[in-house]
C-alpha cells in the first residue's frame, strides 16, 4: 500500500509542477459552462415576435392586428379613466379606484401545455443547471485520459521498470499511477460542482449522492488513463488519442447534447460509456430527487467498468514491459 500511495504521490507532484494544469483543469470549465449556459441555456433569452419574409399581404395584416391589440389595450385604460372623471370622479380618486378593481377581478389566463416528454423531462430547469453535470463529465474524463501520457513517460524513461526491479507489482504501478489521476479528477469535479452551486445557482440535489457519483465516475476516468498509459508508447500521440477519444466518448455519452434527443439506435450505444451511466445518476439525482435505490443501477456500472480497466491495464501494463524487455 505505501508504494501505491508514493506512486500517487510523484503523480500530484508532476501534475502541480505543470502551472497551465490549473487554468484548464479549474477555470476553464467554468468559463465554458458559463458561456454554454448563457447562450443556449433555458430561459436565455426574451420570447419575441417576428414576422419574416415579404412585404405581403398576410403580414401587413398581421402587424396590424398585433399594433392594434397593442393600442386597444392602453385605449381601453384610458376610457375607463374617462368614463369615471365623466362621471363627476375627481381624477386622484378615478385611478385608484381602476387599480382596485383590476387587483379584484382575475383576468382570463392562457396556459400552453405541451405533453412532450423531452419538454417535460427539462421543465423548470435553469440555463445552467444541464451544461454544469454535462460540463463535468466531459472535463473530468477528458482530463484524466490526458493524464495517461505520465505513464507513458515513466516506462519510456525506465521509471517503471527500475520501480518494478523492487517488490512492486505491475499492478500496483497502475494502481498508483491511477490514484493520483483519480485525486486530481475527483478534485477537479468537486471544484466545477462547488463552483457551478456558487457562481450560477446549480442544483445538484442530494449532494452525498452527487458525490459518490462523481467519485465512481471519476474512478473509471482514472482507470480508462492509466489503460491507454499501457498500451500505448508514444506520449504525444497517447495526448492526441486522449482529446480525440475524450471527445468522442463524451459526445457519444450525452455531454454534448441530451441523450434524451438522440435516435433509438444512438441511445442505446451511448450505455457503453460511463458518462452516459453518470449522465443519468445525475440526472435521476437533480431532476428527480433520487435516492440511493434510485441510482443503484448507474453506480454499480460505473465501479465495474473502474474495476475492469484497471484489471485490464494492470495486464496491458505487464504484457508491454515483457515485450519490451
Amino acid at each position: 500500500m505505501s508504494a501505491v500511495v508514493a506512486i500517487a504521490t510523484v503523480e500530484l507532484r508532476r501534475f502541480l509542477r505543470d502551472k497551465s494544469n490549473l487554468f484548464f483543469v479549474f477555470i476553464f470549465p467554468l468559463m465554458l459552462i458559463l458561456l454554454l449556459g448563457s447562450q443556449f441555456g433555458a430561459g436565455s433569452g426574451q420570447p419575441r415576435v417576428t414576422i419574416a419574409g415579404p412585404g405581403s399581404t398576410l403580414a401587413q395584416t398581421l402587424t396590424a392586428e398585433l399594433v392594434s391589440a397593442g393600442v386597444q389595450a392602453v385605449g381601453l385604460d384610458r376610457s375607463q379613466l374617462a368614463a369615471l372623471t365623466g362621471a363627476g370622479i375627481p381624477k386622484d380618486q378615478a385611478r385608484p379606484a381602476l387599480d382596485q378593481a383590476a387587483a379584484q377581478v382575475a383576468a382570463p389566463t392562457v396556459e400552453i401545455v405541451d405533453t412532450g416528454d423531452v419538454v417535460q423531462e427539462f421543465r423548470g430547469w435553469g440555463k445552467f443547471d444541464l451544461g454544469a453535470s454535462q460540463q463535468l463529465l466531459l472535463f473530468v474524463f477528458l482530463s484524466s485520459l490526458t493524464g495517461a501520457a505520465t505513464l507513458i513517460q515513466a516506462r519510456r524513461l525506465g521509471v517503471v521498470g527500475r520501480v518494478m526491479s523492487a517488490p512492486v507489482s505491475s499492478g500496483q504501478i497502475v494502481a498508483g499511477q491511477g490514484l493520483g489521476r483519480f485525486a486530481i479528477a475527483f478534485v477537479q469535479g468537486g471544484f466545477i460542482m462547488v463552483g457551478t452551486a456558487v457562481l450560477f445557482g446549480v442544483d445538484w440535489g442530494n449532494l452525498w449522492l452527487s458525490a459518490l457519483v462523481l467519485v465512481l465516475f471519476c474512478a473509471a476516468s482514472a482507470a480508462a488513463a492509466m489503460m491507454v498509459g499501457s498500451v500505448m508508447d508514444n506520449d504525444t500521440a497517447a495526448a492526441g488519442v486522449g482529446v480525440g477519444a475524450g471527445l468522442v466518448l463524451a459526445g457519444l455519452g450525452g455531454c454534448t447534447v441530451p441523450p434524451e434527443f438522440f435516435p433509438e439506435a444512438l441511445d442505446a450505444i451511448s450505455f457503453a460509456t460511463p458518462h452516459r451511466w453518470a449522465y443519468e445518476a445525475f440526472a435521476s439525482i437533480q431532476r428527480h430527487d433520487g435516492t440511493l435505490g434510485d441510482v443503484l443501477a448507474e453506480l454499480g456500472v460505473l465501479a465495474g467498468m473502474a474495476a475492469a480497466l484497471l484489471v485490464l491495464g494492470a495486464w496491458l501494463l505487464r504484457r508491454s514491459l515483457n515485450r519490451a524487455l
